[in-house]
């Protein structure tokens, strides 16, 4: 099913924004996340509390980090304004859809039509907005209370006003339903309301031609109760014609309008006003909305603006002296222009763009031992120390200052509290570790957050175990030999869980390789930490045959489809080992490695600066490679394997059950590169060899 969006319009909002929280069908895949990289915990982020400031962080978050950087802190009305949740979509019976509900309900007649109404209304097929406002319905309650005291509860005005405001909002889904047109004669109060209903109804109905004429008339009429409002209502309209209806013309017509606005509504106008600019110049309004942003105590308009700035594209907005401070910086820092922070922290030497000029500086500039000298001087109590701390352990490990970068993480490490910014420095002092001790000793990471729609979101405690993140497994993987796995199945500053997990996958390595003392170490290690593998792990260790405990690995392997010669981070596969997962994560497909979309620490991010021997890592580099030659394809070569035993020993009982597993190994394994040719093999044997099996009659066919 495609995924749904929302997107929010309207009276005090943002005419036409982009998407919020995407709905979508289909499997959840959740992943491990051990970084903030858009949205870290608005709780500590509006108390000062930075961590770890990020050019990925969604630039609600970058003002927030860069006025308290900037020495302008957030009143209590703007953080909880920050705070503050975008409202969910409502349900019908909830908030003032449910006030409008419960009022309509007072009059009898009400009764006898349907009252259900859905606020939203589909612009096309996968995107969904607000048409009719929560205002919407509150100005109608209001509107019905005080016809409610002038008319009376029973009488037919009251009435006849109710099915005009309910027609009005018929159309808030797409009914298209107009209110009828009343006599001469009518109550003129009435006829004036009508006359508002027509209009509103119009404009919910996407046909703002009608709705702007009856708006201009309206203004037009000053007995009218609706006149003080018409003209912003008029601007409304006009700007829903550029956007729902796609005239831009009528940008110019809105902005005139709401410029002309005064008295009660003025305030809402030149808010709506900024949106119509934003509309015909999103990089000039991006930039105001930045120097609006800096404003201390700027009350009700923070909350409104901070989403503006999110939704507003500023595409194409260069970094400029005309702009104002914290345009430039979110400018720079996002896209770590170096050039450009480096010149401005020359000049103001703030903690902001320090920060900045840290992140992106090249390791040989000649300024970057100055910026270190500096980041070194911030006190511990300034909200950007380890933001510095952070990017400067970065620089001195690209500078190749590794006992300077070490000391300054240590730092960290012992003061630094949050999953999130321990993390950080624990992967820098894992790259600066001087021995396989310290590397392991930090190599255990606790997550912060589940990843399923490319969401932060924060874990429950209780789920938040200790794993592995990708900077370890891709270490343990691609350049540690297979002695070290040995020893850290073992390793007391690995968890159980953690020892468990490498013990399996070494095992499998071991196996592949052809390495069968450790092998044997790693079972009766798999036999002492698995309850589910140890009458198997304890068998294969006790067989003194080489080739016959090779098979006996790969008829075990072909029983467990969640085992694999490769450590993953984050989160085990959900499906029990020994089950087939419903979607294809079973055994393993060897691919190049992944680029982690991690946040990274700038151009001077080092890879491979951990204390491995050269020639440990050489060999681990070696073992890496063959694994990769033997055993590419897990399905391929259990397959393999099997056809091989099989034709070698074909009165072993087991043939039949292993080539069975092999081919439902290739139909059901992970990858696309499985080999039908090796299946066909596998199920041709089964036949030829043993024709009266019950596994050859389970095996109809081969994939």
């Amino acid at each position: 099913m495609k995924s749904i969006r929302f997107v929010a319009m309207g009276l005090l909002a943002v005419g036409l924004a982009g998407p919020r929280d995407a709905e979508s069908c289909g499997p959840v895949f959740p992943r491990a996340q051990f970084h903030f990289y858009a949205k870290p915990p608005a709780s500590d982020i509006v108390r000062g509390r930075l961590g770890i400031i990020r050019p990925s962080y969604d630039k609600r978050y970058l003002v927030v980090a860069y006025r308290y950087l900037a020495g302008v802190p957030l009143s209590k009305e703007e953080a909880d304004a920050f705070s503050r949740q975008p409202p969910a979509r409502p349900a019908t019976g909830t908030g003032a859809l449910g006030l409008w509900t419960a009022a309509r309900a007072e009059l009898p007649a009400s009764a006898d039509t349907p009252i259900g109404i859905d606020p939203y209304r589909r612009l096309d097929q996968f995107t969904v907005y607000q048409n009719c406002l929560d205002s919407a319905f509150e100005q109608a309650v209001a509107t019905f209370e005080e016809r409610k005291k002038r008319w009376g509860i029973n009488s037919e005005n009251l009435a006849e006003w109710m099915r005009g405001q309910s027609a009005v909002f018929d159309n808030c889904d797409g009914e298209n339903s107009m209110p009828t047109p009343l006599p001469a004669g009518t109550d003129p109060l009435l006829l004036a309301d009508r006359q508002y209903q027509v209009a509103a109804a119009a404009f919910y109905a996407q046909n703002y031609a009608a709705a702007e004429q009856g708006f201009q008339e309206i203004a037009r009429d000053t007995a009218s109760p609706w006149h003080e409002i018409a003209p912003y209502l008029l601007g409304r309209a006009f700007l829903r014609h550029a956007t729902i209806g796609g005239d831009k013309t009528k940008l110019a017509a809105a902005a005139n309008t709401l410029r002309s606005v005064t008295g009660k509504w003025q305030g809402p106008a030149r808010r709506l006003l900024h949106h119509v600019q934003a509309q015909d110049d999103p990089g000039g309004r991006w930039v105001e909305l930045c120097e609006e942003l800096m404003a201390p105590e700027s009350g009700p308009d923070f909350a409104q603006n901070l989403f503006d700035l999110a939704v507003i594209r500023n595409y194409g907005v260069q970094t400029s002296e005309q702009n104002n401070d914290l345009a430039n910086w979110i400018l720079t820092f996002e896209h770590s222009d170096w050039q450009f922070t480096v010149a401005r922290w020359r000049e103001s030497r703030s903690e902001p763009w320090l920060l900045a000029a840290l992140s992106a500086i090249p390791k040989d500039h000649p300024d970057a031992a100055g910026l270190l000298a500096h980041a070194r001087t911030i006190p511990r109590s300034s909200p950007g120390w380890t933001s510095a701390a952070y990017y400067g352990v970065s620089l001195e490990m690209a500078r190749g200052n590794t006992a300077a970068a070490r000391a300054w993480a240590d730092q960290a490490l012992r003061t630094e509290r949050s999953a999130d910014t321990r993390n950080s420095f624990l992967g820098a002092r894992m790259r600066l570790a001087r021995n396989w001790d310290e590397f392991l000793q930090v190599a255990a990471r606790r997550p912060v957050a589940v990843t399923a729609y490319d969401n932060d979101e924060e874990l429950n405690q209780q789920s938040s175990h200790l794993l592995f993140d990708d900077d370890f497994t891709d270490a343990m993987n691609q350049e540690v030999p297979l002695s070290r796995w040995v020893d850290a199945a073992s390793n007391g500053f690995l968890t159980s869980p953690l020892q468990l997990q490498v013990a399996r996958t070494a095992w499998v390595r071991a196996v592949i390789l052809g390495r069968t003392e450790e092998s044997k170490m790693l079972a009766r290690r798999l036999a002492q930490l698995s309850r589910e593998l140890n009458e198997a792990m304890m068998s294969y260790a006790a067989e003194p045959d080489a080739a016959r405990a090779r098979f006996d690995a790969v008829f075990l392997m072909l029983h467990y489809p969640g085992i694999q010669p490769v450590l993953h981070s984050g989160f085990e596969r959900e499906t029990p080992t020994a089950r087939i997962d419903d979607f294809r994560d079973n055994w393993w497909d060897i691919s190049p490695p992944e680029q982690h979309s991690g946040p990274q620490s700038g151009p001077n991010n080092m890879q491979h600066a951990w204390g491995l021997p050269n020639e440990e890592r050489a060999s681990g580099e070696k073992e890496w490679r063959h694994l990769k030659d033997l055993a590419p394809v897990g399905p391929d070569y259990l397959a393999a394997e099997t056809i091989r035993w099989a034709r070698a020993h074909p009165d072993d009982p087991r043939n039949p059950e292993a080539l069975h597993l092999s081919v439902r190994a290739i139909r059901y394994g992970v990858g696309a590169r499985r080999d039908p040719a090796i299946s066909k093999q596998a199920f041709r044997l089964l036949h030829l060899l043993y024709p009266k099996s019950p596994w050859t009659t389970r095996t109809p066919y081969w994939y």
